[in-house]
């Protein structure tokens, strides 16, 4: 169960901080999905690791039969 705060206190006079009023639960929505939801920038970090990976094993493959290894 995650909780969220939903009012935050006035800055302290010294330090600036603030602490939580009031803490609300964080209705979560129930995901039969095995992985998380991905932002659009985080699946094309995937998706450039992914090519980039290939282009390496790719290359190495390459170079190896260049090479008779």
């Amino acid at each position: 169960m995650a909780y969220v705060c939903e009012t935050l206190s006035n800055p302290a006079f010294i330090t600036g901080q603030q602490t939580c009023n009031k803490w609300v639960v964080l209705e979560q929505q129930q995901s039969n999905s095995f992985l998380p939801t991905l932002t659009a920038a985080e699946r094309d970090d995937m998706i450039l690791w992914f090519v980039g990976i290939f282009a390496v094993v790719f290359i190495v493959k390459a170079i190896r039969r260049l090479l008779n290894f």
